[in-house]
Order: C-alpha cells, then sequence, then structure tokens
C-alpha cells in the first residue's frame, strides 16, 4: 500500500543543487575566489577603522576589489560569448545533436499527473486502499468524487 502511495502521490522533495552552467571553467572559479576575497579585506578593513582608518589604503584596497570584480566580470563574458560561438559551430556541424537536444528539452510540456493515465478501476482501488470509507458514515457522501469510465460525474 505504501509503494501505491509513493508512486500515485510523490513526495516533495528539496531541490536538487544547481548544476554548473556550461560557459564555466576552474579559471572563473580561481576569479571569483579572488574577486570574494578582495570583497571581504575591503569590508573587514571598512568595520575595523569605522572613520578613523587612513583613506588613502581604503581606495587602494577598494580599487583591488573593483579591479578584481571588472576583470571576472569581463572573463566571464568572454567564457560565454566562446561558449555560443562553439554552440552556433556545432549546429552547422551536427544539427540534430546537442543543439536539437537542448531545444527539445527546454520545449518539453507538463507531463500530466499519473492518476490521469490510470484506468478509472484502478485508481478506484487505490483510493479505496488508501483512504477505506468510515464506520460511522459521517461525511462519507460530501465532496466525494466517483470515478467511472468518463471521469467526469461527482457525487456530492
Amino acid at each position: 500500500m505504501a509503494h501505491i502511495s509513493n508512486v500515485a502521490m510523490p513526495r516533495v522533495r528539496a531541490p536538487p543543487n544547481k548544476d554548473q552552467v556550461y560557459w564555466w571553467s576552474p579559471e572563473l572559479a580561481r576569479l571569483r575566489a579572488a574577486c570574494s576575497a578582495a570583497r571581504r579585506h575591503y569590508s573587514r578593513y571598512r568595520r575595523r577603522h569605522r572613520g578613523n582608518g587612513d583613506p588613502a589604503e581604503e581606495n587602494r584596497i577598494y580599487a583591488v576589489y573593483i579591479e578584481a570584480k571588472n576583470i571576472m566580470r569581463q572573463k566571464i563574458a568572454e567564457a560565454k560569448q566562446r561558449a555560443w560561438e562553439e554552440f552556433l559551430e556545432s549546429l552547422e556541424l551536427d544539427p540534430w545533436g546537442r543543439p536539437y537536444k537542448l531545444v527539445m528539452n527546454r520545449l518539453r510540456p507538463w507531463a500530466p499527473p499519473l492518476t490521469a493515465a490510470m484506468e478509472p478501476s484502478l485508481l478506484t482501488s487505490i483510493v479505496s486502499a488508501l483512504f477505506p470509507p468510515h464506520a460511522s458514515g459521517l461525511g462519507s457522501r460530501v465532496g466525494v468524487r466517483e470515478v467511472t469510465e468518463d471521469s467526469e460525474s461527482v457525487r456530492r
């Protein structure tokens, strides 16, 4: 019965971890780490020397951070451009390969729920096994959906 319940009503799970983007590289990871380190250094300097630090030193640390950030942005833009050009070349070489699969995966329609494809008799047996009728009869006919061949009639 637990298996039937798991198949009919899948559990909500945490979203999976994000996959690495196709244009990412170890060089970009190194630049990102350097940019983050420069930002932390600048933030730490400002926090420790609130108003009484050397403005020239603060400007120097900020300039290092901005330079690291700009280099990282530039390298990311170059990597994206390179990846796009490679994608276009692969489209010319093999239009039914990776480009086709990429487009089809993005355009794939949402799948209907599993219960929509089940036979009505099987669905009725699953629902009755999961939710047996009450012996007292209270609420036994309120909002109960009657599954028939056309699945259109609802008892109230």
